[in-house]
């Protein structure tokens, strides 16, 4: 069982080997900087998220033993689609995007669980979220209240700040990993997002940017200026005859120097993209790599 951050409990079950059997759903998840984007120009909005959205789901009844666990109290498993099965997402998504097709790219954009009406008048405003409760009622979907905003000029959808003038990241936070280079320790830069507000909830990520730029001892203005950055994109993926990762790293003239790397180890989708970035890391380290 694992506290999240609003005082609830989740259940957490090592699925590694029942996903490793299953065959990967290829339904796609939308690009969400097209749903971003498509947000511009709208001035009204309404931010709605699914009440543990994949638990709305009911599993295939045949499906429902390959989830079995084992407690103190006997056997159980689950009749709801759960969290950290291999193709909960693409499942979600087909739902959605059956449901919704009408409005999707008109007034509304769906990503899994996390919904956005977009309006362009106050006027429009009711019209817009009845006919969307309607096709919730029908489908029978919950939303969680504590998510959900209504009419509002700005707001947060996918990791970026929405208003009817553009979209940004939310707070770009710094940070600093030293290297060695030529006998003496030198910085590499990155940045991450996280969220603003007074109870910011970060993910492990983020609490070792922020702790790695609390070390800091000399402020931001004070540095020299830094070189052009490099751009390092990383990604990692888990399957049945092993786990292993891709890396670009581009330099500030356009130049790519790729990378394909092969774990010896099991490992998860998550822990697989994990290790991309610390090998990254380290490769733009190795590199004398000051603004990544």
């Amino acid at each position: 069982m694992v506290k999240k951050h609003d005082g609830s409990w989740r259940m957490c079950v090592d699925f590694k080997d029942l996903n490793k059997a299953c065959p990967k759903d290829g339904y796609p998840l939308p690009k969400i900087d097209w749903k971003v984007e498509s947000l511009y120009g709208y001035p009204f909005k309404c931010f709605l998220d699914a009440y543990k959205g994949y638990h709305q789901i009911k599993m295939a009844e045949e499906d429902e033993e390959k989830t079995a666990f084992i407690t103190s109290q006997g056997i159980f498993c689950y009749s709801k689609m759960l969290f950290g099965l291999k193709n909960v997402g693409a499942t979600h998504q087909r739902l959605v995007d059956k449901a919704f097709q009408k409005q999707i790219g008109q007034n509304l954009e769906v990503y899994v669980d996390d919904q956005i009406i977009k309006i362009r008048t106050e006027k429009e405003v009711i019209r817009d979220i009845e006919e969307t409760f309607r096709t919730l009622m029908g489908i029978n979907m919950k939303l969680n209240p504590k998510k959900c905003a209504f009419g509002m000029r700005e707001g947060t959808f996918l990791g970026y700040k929405v208003d009817a003038n553009g979209l940004r990241p939310q707070v770009a936070i710094s940070a600093v990993l030293m290297t060695e280079r030529d006998g003496k320790q030198v910085p590499i830069y990155f940045v991450s997002h996280a969220l603003q507000g007074p109870a910011i909830n970060y993910t492990p990520m983020e609490k070792l940017i922020l702790a790695l730029d609390d070390t800091l001892d000399t402020p931001m203005e004070e540095r020299e200026e830094l070189p052009d950055p490099w751009v390092l994109f990383t990604n990692g993926s888990s399957c049945i005859d092993g786990s292993g990762a891709g890396l670009i790293i581009t330099n500030p003239e356009g130049i790519e120097f790729t990378y394909a790397l092969r774990f010896r180890f099991n490992a998860t989708n998550n822990e697989a993209e994990y290790k991309a970035l610390i090998v990254g890391l380290q490769i733009a380290g190795q590199m004398g790599i000051q603004n990544l």
